[in-house]
């Protein structure tokens, strides 16, 4: 099994320029996966940023890891490439909520404990 990455010259850049300020972590030692680290953590903050994401990813061919919480993250098999993990952090959104029909829509990033909150507040839940 090989952990090394393939040559992803220029993806740095290329996540950069498709994520805001901030989005892009190059120092990270919170998503490692079976002892393998990735290379970068985005952390796109809409829908659109994480399309670009992917799209770099694909274009340099390195390997993504989607990371919601990470509390099964050591399931499964060991990655034999990680080069960057995709968290959903700021995915947190409520994009929808029309409490008489019982429907919520929300971003992948929004926890548990907030959507709970919200849905009690008009006793649901």
């Amino acid at each position: 099994m090989s952990t090394s990455a393939p040559s992803t010259t220029g993806l740095e850049d290329a996540l950069q320029a498709a994520l805001k300020e901030g989005g892009l972590i190059t120092e990270d030692r919170s998503h490692v996966v079976d002892g393998v680290k990735p290379q970068f953590t985005a952390t796109p903050s809409s829908s659109a940023e994480l399309a670009a994401v992917l799209a770099c990813a694909n274009e340099h061919g390195a390997a993504v890891i989607p990371w919601g919480a990470g509390t099964s993250m050591a399931l499964g098999n060991v990655p034999e490439r990680y080069d960057v993990a995709l968290s959903t952090t700021r995915l947190d959104r409520v994009l929808e909520y029309e409490p008489a029909d019982l429907t919520v829509t929300v971003e992948a990033g929004l926890t548990l404990a907030k959507l709970k909150a919200l849905l009690g507040e008009h006793g649901q839940l």
